[in-house]
């Protein structure tokens, strides 16, 4: 029952932000990003 609580919860927040986008959408910004988390060290 818990469970099905918060994946409701989960549906109903991800709708809710998906729909406030849809009405205020913002300008794409296409700069460009490198992710820091990424590891490009070859240790073995």
């Amino acid at each position: 029952m818990i469970i099905s609580v918060l994946v409701l919860y989960a549906g109903v927040t991800a709708f809710v932000e998906s729909v406030k986008k849809i009405i205020h959408p913002e300008k794409p910004d296409y700069t460009l990003q490198i992710a820091m988390d990424t590891d490009f060290s070859e240790e073995e």
